[in-house]
């Protein structure tokens, strides 16, 4: 069969596709999972669609696509990549005409659906179930146990492989964006030398986040908790560095009564000379866990730590006495 053949013949995942697509009709491609396409049908490799394509995603930590604070790893290439080759009409005629009778990868069965298919027309997709080479030895044995072909109603996924909690835990880390540190300060939008500038950051800079990746029967749910907040002023300043997890311990844009000449700031900055040019940059480390069911390997673990920062400024800091008329 073409997938044996082409998982032994160790070729590279592009040309392998590549090769592929010269079989997929002309009117391939016309469900809505297609990939790029010109006039309606498929173009070269971009017929191929990895299951990635079927994750669905959830929480309040989602955010489809990249940009600022989008959190990245690296993950494994899915094990299948299904190539859609049609509707009822176009697809079932590429099924019945590349399949034969028998039972090895489920041809009979769709067969028999294929034909039945273009009798009574229905909507949805076919799709064409190749191994992908990069994915390596274990992925294509568990794709080897997944039907060749697939029709997919409007609304469901073809057949999933089963992969590791880990990487479909990766996958929803993918797809979570943590905000960057938003700053509270008093003063605010300046500062004087010897007396302290406090930090607190926003509601919308703190809290727990999760995002939830389901493929088919399993799930993956990983949490973003955030860490200790630290300051880090540009200028000449004593930082004060005992933050909570939501800045200083007095009430948000209160500083407290304690807070005189000299006094370093619990969450913030003293400054020691004036400068047109100081500002405050806080950083944040969110600790990242997931937790997952129905796939292959540990349940639960650690992932990579999210580093963000946010910065406010540049103001001034002045002496007193200037603010005040004096020289």
């Amino acid at each position: 069969m073409i997938r044996r053949i082409a998982l032994a013949a160790g070729v590279t995942a592009a040309g392998f596709l590549a090769s592929l697509s010269a079989t997929v009709p002309a009117s391939a491609g016309s469900g809505p999972a297609s990939g790029s396409s010109s006039g309606g049908s498929c173009v070269g490799a971009a017929c191929s669609v990895g299951i990635e394509h079927f994750i669905k995603y959830s929480g309040s930590g989602y955010s489809p696509g990249s940009g600022t604070g989008h959190a990245s790893i690296s993950v494994q290439p899915p094990p299948c990549q299904w190539i859609p080759v049609g509707d009822a009409t176009t697809g079932s005629q590429y099924v019945i005409q590349n399949s034969v009778n028998s039972t090895v990868f489920q041809q009979n069965r769709t067969l028999k659906q294929a034909k039945d298919l273009q009798q009574n027309p229905a909507p949805g997709e076919w799709y064409y179930l190749p191994i992908n080479p990069a994915a390596g030895a274990a992925g294509a044995q568990a794709c080897l146990h997944l039907p060749l072909y697939a029709w997919v109603p409007p609304g469901h996924v073809p057949p999933m492989p089963t992969v590791p909690n880990r990487t479909l835990a990766e996958f929803a880390y993918n797809h979570m964006r943590i905000p960057a540190p938003q700053l509270i300060t008093n003063p605010v939008g300046k500062g004087f030398v010897n007396l302290g500038t406090y930090v607190w950051l926003t509601k919308a800079s703190t809290g727990t986040l999760s995002v939830t990746a389901t493929l088919g029967n399993q799930s993956a749910t990983i949490t973003a908790v955030p860490g200790k907040l630290t300051i880090h002023p540009n200028g000449p300043a004593t930082v004060g560095n005992n933050c909570g997890a939501t800045g200083s311990a007095a009430p948000v844009g209160q500083p407290p009564a304690s807070a005189g000449a000299g006094t370093v700031p619990d969450c913030g900055a003293l400054w020691r000379a004036p400068t047109d040019s100081a500002a405050i940059t806080a950083i944040v480390v969110w600790r990242v866990s997931f937790t997952a069911t129905g796939g292959t390997g540990a349940p639960q673990g650690g992932l990579r730590v999210i580093r963000r920062q946010g910065t406010t400024g540049p103001f001034p800091v002045r002496e007193i006495q200037s603010v005040n008329g004096g020289n």
